[in-house]
């Protein structure tokens, strides 16, 4: 049986409720991504209204998670594999300097220099794409049932909580004459946020990998089991 959950019908094309269904796009495009910077205030709380960040000619974020293979005496082969150590996420930018801002300042940075940094900073990735995973359908107005109106609105944010510029680079070219910065950022948690608070399909149903997912408490399945054990006791 087809998969009908991301915006196809059971023949294998668009269905009706399909944003893109107009223009039949189905790959995934960086045009249907806006990237955002968020300041935050002493408390690690968001201040201000985020800023979209013009320019950015890449963006690449990458989660990382140590695994361990558990081997025994008596056994040729992997009893078990876990993790080791908590999953980092690292991005790397590049930007050229445009509209009189440098990297730092796009992202909403009081500084040029990375010494002079104080406070984290968020930042937002609205995912368009990623339409069609908001609600059977994939296009609804609601996440009642039987609504097929198109709503463009919808997206899937992804907030990179607490970033860090580690290093931060730039070079002036005689044959280039683009001014071309690079930044690698670490950031302390990941998590996504669809509007609706609706799920994301993907494919599976473990309750604890769902509330983890979308979780913005850095210990994400701690809080998810704590998320479950509440909604399972009604409170």
């Amino acid at each position: 049986m087809a998969n009908t959950t991301l915006g196809r019908s059971a023949t294998g094309g668009l269905d009706s409720m399909s944003g893109f269904r107009k223009s039949g796009l189905q790959s995934g495009l960086s045009t249907q991504i806006k990237i955002l910077a968020q300041n935050t205030d002493d408390s690690g709380s968001p201040t201000g209204t985020a800023q979209v960040i013009g320019a950015i000619q890449s963006l690449q974020p990458t989660e990382t998670r140590t695994l361990i293979r558990i081997n025994e005496v008596g056994t040729d082969g992997v009893i078990e594999i876990v993790p080791q150590q908590s999953a980092t996420c690292e991005l790397t930018v590049t930007r050229i300097v445009f509209d009189y801002q440098r990297l730092p300042a796009a992202f909403q940075r009081g500084f040029r220099h990375i010494h002079a940094a104080r406070l984290p900073f968020d930042i937002v990735v609205e995912d368009y794409n990623a339409y069609q995973e908001m609600v059977p359908g994939g296009g609804a107005t609601s996440p009642s049932a039987g609504k097929t109106q198109e709503n463009t609105s919808n997206f899937v944010t992804t907030t990179y909580k607490n970033c860090w510029i580690t290093s931060y680079s730039y070079q002036y070219q005689q044959d280039n004459f683009l001014i071309s910065e690079n930044a690698t950022i670490w950031a302390e948690h990941v998590f996504d946020g669809p509007t609706w608070n609706t799920n994301i399909s993907t494919g599976a149903s473990d309750t604890l990998e769902t509330f983890a997912n979308s979780s913005n408490n850095a210990n994400a399945m701690s809080a998810a089991a704590a998320s479950v054990n509440r909604t399972s006791s009604g409170s």
